[in-house]
């Protein structure tokens, strides 16, 4: 390591089986830029006359944020909540590499699920049982309810949103 600090060994650290999953989730941060343009898209699709009015009124940077800027950004927070809780759900590729698997070892020598299940996700564990150990009636009822836990996932949210969400123009 650098400056004399050991490195450290996050996806076979079998003393903490569980660095895996911080690494994992760490990873999840190079798929914010789409998310962040689809922030900047909703920013900038706020009219500025409601900026302005409350300027007039005499709110504050603080208060305009909260009060004129969060509330017309509720529906594209909704839209990122949304498909980030989706593509979550559906996360495949990432934990298999980081379980070790890839290219002619998926199943063999490295666990597809990582070092005592500790990258255990729904997708990878699918394909464990599906395609690997040929469980395919247990992986197709094992699909439907992933299917129907998204769904119930994603009505919870939009149920959640709903009080919340603020259009422009109404």
């Amino acid at each position: 390591g650098i400056f004399g600090i050991p490195a450290i060994d996050w996806l076979k650290n079998y003393d903490h089986p569980f660095m895996g999953v911080i690494a994992l989730l760490n990873s999840t941060l190079w798929f914010m830029g789409g998310a962040m343009l689809i922030f900047i898209a909703g920013l900038k699709g706020i009219s500025k006359t409601y900026h302005d009015a409350a300027r007039v009124d005499g709110a504050s940077v603080g208060r305009r944020f909260i009060s004129v800027t969060l509330p017309l950004l509720t529906p594209v927070i909704l839209f990122n909540t949304v498909i980030t809780l989706i593509s979550n759900v559906q996360a495949f590729a990432m934990p298999l590499v980081f379980a070790g698997g890839g290219s002619g070892s998926i199943g063999t020598i490295t666990p597809i699920l990582g070092y005592r299940d500790s990258l255990a996700m729904f997708l990878p564990y699918l394909y464990q049982e599906g395609i690997v150990d040929h469980q395919y009636g247990y992986a197709s009822a094992l699909a439907m309810v992933i299917f129907v836990i998204t769904l119930i996932l994603t009505a919870v949210v939009l149920v959640i949103f709903q009080r919340f969400t603020y259009y422009q123009g109404e």
